[in-house]
Protein backbone atom coordinates (compact mmCIF):
# COMPACT_ATOMS: atom_id res chain seq x y z
CA UNK A 1 0.00 0.00 0.00
CA UNK A 2 2.81 2.39 0.91
CA UNK A 3 4.57 1.57 -2.39
CA UNK A 4 1.32 2.29 -4.26
CA UNK A 5 0.86 5.63 -2.52
CA UNK A 6 4.51 6.55 -3.14
CA UNK A 7 4.12 5.70 -6.83
CA UNK A 8 0.99 7.81 -7.08
CA UNK A 9 2.77 10.78 -5.47
CA UNK A 10 5.70 10.38 -7.87
CA UNK A 11 3.34 10.27 -10.83
CA UNK A 12 1.46 13.36 -9.61
CA UNK A 13 4.71 15.30 -9.13
CA UNK A 14 5.92 14.27 -12.57
CA UNK A 15 2.65 15.40 -14.18
CA UNK A 16 2.82 18.71 -12.31
CA UNK A 17 6.39 19.29 -13.49
CA UNK A 18 5.45 18.50 -17.09
CA UNK A 19 2.47 20.86 -16.87
CA UNK A 20 4.65 23.62 -15.41
CA UNK A 21 7.35 23.23 -18.05
CA UNK A 22 4.69 23.11 -20.75
CA UNK A 23 3.03 26.27 -19.48
CA UNK A 24 6.37 28.09 -19.40
CA UNK A 25 7.10 26.91 -22.93
CA UNK A 26 3.67 28.00 -24.21
CA UNK A 27 4.04 31.36 -22.43
CA UNK A 28 7.39 31.95 -24.10
CA UNK A 29 6.00 30.91 -27.49
CA UNK A 30 3.18 33.45 -27.16
CA UNK A 31 5.77 36.24 -27.05
CA UNK A 32 7.26 35.24 -30.44
CA UNK A 33 6.19 34.38 -33.95
CA UNK A 34 7.25 31.29 -35.89
CA UNK A 35 10.55 32.91 -36.80
CA UNK A 36 11.38 33.74 -33.20
CA UNK A 37 10.66 37.47 -33.51
CA UNK A 38 8.99 38.97 -30.43
CA UNK A 39 5.53 40.54 -30.50
CA UNK A 40 5.12 44.13 -29.35
CA UNK A 41 3.14 42.81 -26.36
CA UNK A 42 6.39 41.53 -24.82
CA UNK A 43 7.35 45.18 -24.23
CA UNK A 44 4.14 47.23 -24.34
CA UNK A 45 0.65 47.11 -22.89
CA UNK A 46 -1.87 49.12 -24.95
CA UNK A 47 -5.46 49.71 -23.97
CA UNK A 48 -8.24 51.88 -25.42
CA UNK A 49 -10.12 53.62 -22.61
CA UNK A 50 -12.30 56.20 -24.39
CA UNK A 51 -14.06 56.42 -27.75
CA UNK A 52 -16.36 59.37 -28.48
CA UNK A 53 -17.95 61.22 -31.38
CA UNK A 54 -17.05 64.93 -31.36
CA UNK A 55 -18.56 66.83 -34.26
CA UNK A 56 -17.74 64.86 -37.42
CA UNK A 57 -14.73 63.21 -35.78
CA UNK A 58 -14.33 59.97 -33.82
CA UNK A 59 -11.80 60.53 -31.02
CA UNK A 60 -10.14 57.42 -29.55
CA UNK A 61 -7.88 57.64 -26.48
CA UNK A 62 -5.53 54.89 -25.31
CA UNK A 63 -2.71 54.24 -22.87
CA UNK A 64 0.70 52.79 -23.73
CA UNK A 65 2.66 51.22 -20.87
CA UNK A 66 6.32 50.18 -21.19
CA UNK A 67 6.59 46.99 -19.16
CA UNK A 68 10.21 46.32 -20.14
CA UNK A 69 13.29 47.19 -18.07
CA UNK A 70 14.68 49.72 -20.56
CA UNK A 71 13.78 52.98 -22.27
CA UNK A 72 12.04 52.24 -25.55
CA UNK A 73 11.71 54.39 -28.66
CA UNK A 74 8.39 53.38 -30.17
CA UNK A 75 6.78 54.18 -33.51
CA UNK A 76 3.08 53.91 -34.32
CA UNK A 77 2.15 53.89 -38.01
CA UNK A 78 -0.46 52.82 -40.60
CA UNK A 79 -3.56 53.39 -38.44
CA UNK A 80 -6.83 51.89 -39.66
CA UNK A 81 -10.31 52.23 -38.16
CA UNK A 82 -13.63 50.61 -38.98
CA UNK A 83 -17.19 50.67 -37.72
CA UNK A 84 -19.87 48.03 -37.27
CA UNK A 85 -21.86 49.12 -40.35
CA UNK A 86 -19.16 48.49 -42.94
CA UNK A 87 -17.18 51.75 -42.87
CA UNK A 88 -13.38 51.63 -43.15
CA UNK A 89 -11.08 54.61 -42.56
CA UNK A 90 -7.38 54.80 -43.42
CA UNK A 91 -4.48 57.23 -43.18
CA UNK A 92 -4.92 58.42 -46.78
CA UNK A 93 -5.57 62.17 -47.03
CA UNK A 94 -5.34 62.43 -43.24
CA UNK A 95 -8.43 60.29 -42.71
CA UNK A 96 -6.91 58.68 -39.61
CA UNK A 97 -4.18 60.42 -37.62
CA UNK A 98 -2.51 59.90 -34.23
CA UNK A 99 -0.71 61.84 -31.53
CA UNK A 100 1.03 61.23 -28.21
CA UNK A 101 0.06 63.68 -25.48
CA UNK A 102 -0.62 67.18 -26.86
CA UNK A 103 1.60 66.85 -29.94
CA UNK A 104 0.51 67.32 -33.55
CA UNK A 105 -1.62 64.65 -35.22
CA UNK A 106 0.12 62.73 -37.99
CA UNK A 107 -0.21 59.41 -39.80
CA UNK A 108 3.00 58.28 -38.05
CA UNK A 109 4.18 59.03 -34.49
CA UNK A 110 7.41 58.38 -32.63
CA UNK A 111 8.23 58.91 -28.96
CA UNK A 112 10.42 57.62 -26.14
CA UNK A 113 8.88 55.94 -23.12
CA UNK A 114 10.75 55.17 -19.90
CA UNK A 115 10.75 51.77 -18.24
CA UNK A 116 7.50 51.07 -16.33
CA UNK A 117 6.10 54.42 -17.51
CA UNK A 118 2.69 54.99 -19.12
CA UNK A 119 1.79 57.60 -21.73
CA UNK A 120 -1.47 58.59 -23.41
CA UNK A 121 -2.09 58.37 -27.14
CA UNK A 122 -4.90 59.68 -29.31
CA UNK A 123 -6.36 58.57 -32.62
CA UNK A 124 -8.64 60.80 -34.69
CA UNK A 125 -10.96 59.60 -37.49
CA UNK A 126 -12.20 62.40 -39.77
CA UNK A 127 -15.70 62.33 -41.30
CA UNK A 128 -16.59 59.26 -39.29
CA UNK A 129 -19.81 57.45 -40.24
CA UNK A 130 -21.76 60.33 -41.85
CA UNK A 131 -24.99 58.30 -41.65
CA UNK A 132 -24.50 58.28 -37.86
CA UNK A 133 -25.71 54.73 -37.38
CA UNK A 134 -22.50 53.11 -36.07
CA UNK A 135 -22.46 51.99 -32.44
CA UNK A 136 -19.01 50.41 -32.17
CA UNK A 137 -15.58 50.97 -33.70
CA UNK A 138 -12.40 48.94 -34.17
CA UNK A 139 -8.83 50.24 -34.48
CA UNK A 140 -5.60 48.72 -35.76
CA UNK A 141 -2.13 50.30 -35.43
CA UNK A 142 1.22 48.94 -36.62
CA UNK A 143 4.03 49.22 -34.07
CA UNK A 144 7.80 49.41 -34.23
CA UNK A 145 10.41 49.53 -31.46
CA UNK A 146 13.88 50.90 -32.22
CA UNK A 147 16.59 48.22 -32.29
CA UNK A 148 14.13 45.31 -32.07
CA UNK A 149 12.99 43.17 -35.01
CA UNK A 150 9.34 42.80 -34.03
CA UNK A 151 6.92 40.27 -35.40
CA UNK A 152 4.47 41.69 -37.93
CA UNK A 153 1.45 41.83 -35.64
CA UNK A 154 -0.31 45.20 -35.10
CA UNK A 155 -2.18 46.36 -32.04
CA UNK A 156 -5.86 45.71 -32.55
CA UNK A 157 -8.94 46.36 -30.41
CA UNK A 158 -12.40 45.55 -31.70
CA UNK A 159 -16.02 46.44 -30.94
CA UNK A 160 -15.24 49.52 -28.86
CA UNK A 161 -18.45 51.17 -27.68
CA UNK A 162 -18.93 54.67 -29.09
CA UNK A 163 -20.03 57.48 -26.75
CA UNK A 164 -22.21 60.13 -28.40
CA UNK A 165 -23.22 63.07 -26.23
CA UNK A 166 -23.44 65.58 -29.09
CA UNK A 167 -26.13 68.24 -29.29
CA UNK A 168 -28.23 67.45 -32.37
CA UNK A 169 -30.56 70.48 -32.53
CA UNK A 170 -31.40 73.83 -30.93
CA UNK A 171 -27.91 74.30 -29.49
CA UNK A 172 -24.17 74.16 -30.06
CA UNK A 173 -22.39 70.96 -31.04
CA UNK A 174 -18.92 71.56 -29.63
CA UNK A 175 -15.76 70.88 -31.60
CA UNK A 176 -13.86 69.87 -28.44
CA UNK A 177 -15.06 68.55 -25.10
CA UNK A 178 -12.87 71.11 -23.30
CA UNK A 179 -14.43 74.09 -25.06
CA UNK A 180 -17.83 75.13 -23.65
CA UNK A 181 -20.06 77.01 -26.09
CA UNK A 182 -23.29 78.84 -25.32
CA UNK A 183 -25.71 80.86 -27.47
CA UNK A 184 -26.80 84.01 -25.61
CA UNK A 185 -29.16 85.43 -28.27
CA UNK A 186 -30.09 85.13 -31.93
CA UNK A 187 -32.22 87.96 -33.33
CA UNK A 188 -32.77 90.20 -36.34
CA UNK A 189 -30.68 93.35 -36.58
CA UNK A 190 -32.45 95.14 -39.44
CA UNK A 191 -31.96 92.78 -42.42
CA UNK A 192 -29.28 90.66 -40.75
CA UNK A 193 -29.39 88.17 -37.91
CA UNK A 194 -26.83 88.48 -35.11
CA UNK A 195 -26.03 85.21 -33.35
CA UNK A 196 -24.32 86.07 -30.05
CA UNK A 197 -22.37 83.38 -28.21
CA UNK A 198 -19.72 82.73 -25.59
CA UNK A 199 -16.93 80.17 -25.54
CA UNK A 200 -15.11 79.17 -22.35
CA UNK A 201 -11.62 77.67 -22.36
CA UNK A 202 -11.52 74.56 -20.14
CA UNK A 203 -8.43 73.05 -21.74
CA UNK A 204 -6.23 73.79 -18.74
CA UNK A 205 -3.92 76.03 -20.76
CA UNK A 206 -3.93 79.48 -22.34
CA UNK A 207 -5.06 79.38 -25.98
CA UNK A 208 -3.02 81.44 -28.43
CA UNK A 209 -4.58 82.97 -31.55
CA UNK A 210 -8.00 81.45 -30.94
CA UNK A 211 -9.85 82.14 -34.16
CA UNK A 212 -13.07 81.45 -36.00
CA UNK A 213 -14.10 81.81 -39.62
CA UNK A 214 -13.17 80.10 -42.87
CA UNK A 215 -13.06 76.33 -42.81
CA UNK A 216 -10.67 74.25 -44.89
CA UNK A 217 -13.41 73.70 -47.45
CA UNK A 218 -14.26 77.39 -47.82
CA UNK A 219 -16.54 79.89 -46.10
CA UNK A 220 -18.71 79.13 -43.10
CA UNK A 221 -21.97 77.35 -43.86
CA UNK A 222 -25.07 79.35 -42.91
CA UNK A 223 -28.58 78.08 -43.67
CA UNK A 224 -32.07 78.76 -42.43
CA UNK A 225 -34.79 76.19 -41.69
CA UNK A 226 -35.90 76.30 -45.34
CA UNK A 227 -32.46 75.46 -46.72
CA UNK A 228 -31.62 78.97 -47.92
CA UNK A 229 -27.90 79.79 -47.65
CA UNK A 230 -26.38 83.10 -46.56
CA UNK A 231 -23.01 84.81 -46.19
CA UNK A 232 -21.66 85.75 -42.77
CA UNK A 233 -18.94 87.60 -40.87
CA UNK A 234 -17.73 87.39 -37.26
CA UNK A 235 -16.32 89.59 -34.52
CA UNK A 236 -15.08 89.15 -30.94
CA UNK A 237 -15.93 91.50 -28.08
CA UNK A 238 -17.67 94.03 -30.34
CA UNK A 239 -14.62 94.53 -32.58
CA UNK A 240 -14.29 94.75 -36.34
CA UNK A 241 -16.17 92.37 -38.62
CA UNK A 242 -14.13 89.82 -40.57
CA UNK A 243 -14.58 86.54 -42.44
CA UNK A 244 -11.85 85.32 -40.08
CA UNK A 245 -11.54 86.81 -36.59
CA UNK A 246 -9.33 85.85 -33.67
CA UNK A 247 -8.34 86.83 -30.17
CA UNK A 248 -4.61 86.88 -29.48
CA UNK A 249 -5.07 85.00 -26.21
CA UNK A 250 -7.88 83.17 -24.44
CA UNK A 251 -6.87 82.65 -20.81
CA UNK A 252 -7.07 79.33 -19.01
CA UNK A 253 -10.66 79.20 -17.71
CA UNK A 254 -11.46 82.43 -19.56
CA UNK A 255 -14.54 83.26 -21.62
CA UNK A 256 -14.79 85.36 -24.78
CA UNK A 257 -17.90 86.89 -26.37
CA UNK A 258 -18.43 86.56 -30.10
CA UNK A 259 -21.04 87.41 -32.71
CA UNK A 260 -21.75 85.79 -36.06
CA UNK A 261 -23.62 88.16 -38.38
CA UNK A 262 -25.67 86.35 -41.01
CA UNK A 263 -26.40 88.69 -43.92
CA UNK A 264 -29.80 89.52 -45.47
CA UNK A 265 -31.84 86.77 -43.84
CA UNK A 266 -35.35 86.21 -45.17
CA UNK A 267 -38.18 87.49 -42.99
CA UNK A 268 -39.86 84.08 -42.83
CA UNK A 269 -36.76 82.28 -41.50
CA UNK A 270 -37.31 80.94 -37.99
CA UNK A 271 -34.06 79.01 -37.34
CA UNK A 272 -30.40 79.22 -38.35
CA UNK A 273 -27.69 76.59 -38.63
CA UNK A 274 -24.09 77.84 -38.79
CA UNK A 275 -21.06 75.59 -39.24
CA UNK A 276 -17.84 77.54 -38.82
CA UNK A 277 -14.14 76.87 -38.27
CA UNK A 278 -12.73 77.26 -34.73
CA UNK A 279 -9.06 76.60 -33.91
CA UNK A 280 -6.10 77.75 -31.80
CA UNK A 281 -2.42 77.87 -32.74
CA UNK A 282 -1.16 75.99 -29.68
CA UNK A 283 -3.94 73.47 -29.05
CA UNK A 284 -5.22 70.70 -31.32
CA UNK A 285 -9.02 70.74 -31.25
CA UNK A 286 -10.82 67.45 -31.82
CA UNK A 287 -12.81 68.86 -34.76
CA UNK A 288 -11.92 72.05 -36.58
CA UNK A 289 -15.58 73.04 -36.98
CA UNK A 290 -18.14 74.09 -34.38
CA UNK A 291 -21.82 73.67 -35.23
CA UNK A 292 -24.62 76.01 -34.15
CA UNK A 293 -27.61 73.82 -34.97
CA UNK A 294 -31.20 74.99 -35.63
CA UNK A 295 -30.88 78.04 -33.40
CA UNK A 296 -34.31 79.75 -33.05
CA UNK A 297 -34.44 83.34 -34.32
CA UNK A 298 -36.04 85.69 -31.85
CA UNK A 299 -38.80 87.77 -33.45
Amino acid sequence: MKKLMFGMVQAFCLMAMVAFVGSVFVSCEKDKDGEGRPYYSKYLDINVYHCERIGSVLAVDYTVANKSDGIQTIEFFTPVASDNVGGTYTEELGGVTMAFGYSEFWQKNETRIASKDTIVGHLKVRDFNPRENATTASVKISIGISGIDLADKPFEQNRIAIIDNRVKEHGVQTNDTLLAWKVTSCAFNENDVDLHFTVTNNTGQRLSNFGMGYMKGGEAVCQDNQGVSYESSICFEGGEWYHNAEVSSLAKGGTVNGTIRVKDVRDNASELTVIIGATASNYIVADEQVRFLTIPIEK
